[in-house]
């Protein structure tokens, strides 16, 4: 009952801040950032833990996504899918399309699912889509973000700075295992890391390694210092193969198991992480 007690005292004191700091901003005259702020509050509303999944185009974090979700709701093909931001999450079956220049449009079910994915294609006139699938595996109030993938250097600031990564509890940074050593995976995880945000890397297609050319664990040492020397040291790094699920280095399972302890955790986990977002966004 004490640390009830405690959770709430905890909760109200986040949302004095939080509403402190938005009047704060809206006498600065920073209305970016005071949006942000806005998006905190309805988070810490509505409970919401979010998990944002990063990467460049072609490393596969839609694929991914769709494989833990337990559902195929996303895009998932070798050209370039989701183009905007794309919020999956547990409820009532729709699909809510958000454009640049027009109202949002409200999908209820059963809609097309192939006019909802190609809206998630469409990065110059829709900003973001939201979908809410009753038979997700995910549980209530937990959010799984596609971000837009990133081409460019530009991308990868735009991504890190103007989108919702501002909203995401936990962050993993999707890479294709020929492209590690590419310098915009530095770039963006730098980033991401400036914006005081933990960092997860996932290094997918393990199934391209080949034993002959280079040991797997030496392959694993030149990840780990190839991030390090950008300053970049990740929480944790998992190698993982969607195509061949009994890869002897595949730690798919592992991450899907590292998801689910974080969701059995999230309502603890939440009012720290929003916090920490808060505190970034006030400096």
């Amino acid at each position: 009952m004490v640390q009830t007690a405690k959770r709430v005292e905890t909760f109200q004191t986040l949302k004095g801040k939080i509403v402190s700091i938005y009047e704060y901003l809206r006498n600065q005259n920073d209305p970016v950032q005071a949006e942000k702020v806005k998006q905190l509050a309805k988070k810490l509303e509505n409970r919401e833990y979010s998990i944002a999944f990063c990467g460049h185009f072609s490393a596969g974090k839609s694929t991914m996504i769709n494989q833990v979700i337990g559902e195929n709701l996303l895009p998932a093909s070798p050209i370039p899918t989701s183009a905007n931001l794309v919020k999956v999450k547990t409820g009532e079956d729709y699909a809510k399309v958000f454009f640049k220049n027009e109202k949002p449009r409200l999908y209820l079910a059963p809609y097309d699912y192939d006019l909802v994915k190609n809206y998630c294609k469409d990065g110059d006139t829709i900003e973001e889509v939201e979908i809410s699938h009753s038979q997700s595996m995910l549980p209530e109030n937990t959010t799984i973000m596609d971000t837009p993938g990133i081409d460019s250097a530009d991308d990868a600031h735009r991504v890190a700075t103007e989108s919702a990564i501002h909203l995401a509890d936990l962050i993993f940074y999707v890479m294709d295992y020929n492209h590690v050593q590419a310098e915009l995976n530095f770039l963006f995880t730098k980033e991401l890391t400036e914006a005081g945000k933990e960092v997860f890397l996932v290094i997918n297609q393990i199934d391209k390694h080949k034993d002959e050319e280079l040991t797997f664990q030496d392959f694993q040492t030149s990840v780990i210092d190839s991030f390090a020397s950008w300053g970049v040291k990740p929480a944790r790094i998992f190698y993982t193969s969607l195509k061949e699920k009994h890869h002897p280095y595949n730690q798919f399972q592992q991450l899907q198991e590292f998801i689910a302890d974080k969701l059995a955790g999230k309502d603890q986990l939440l009012v720290p992480s929003i916090y920490h977002s808060l505190k970034k966004i006030a400096l």
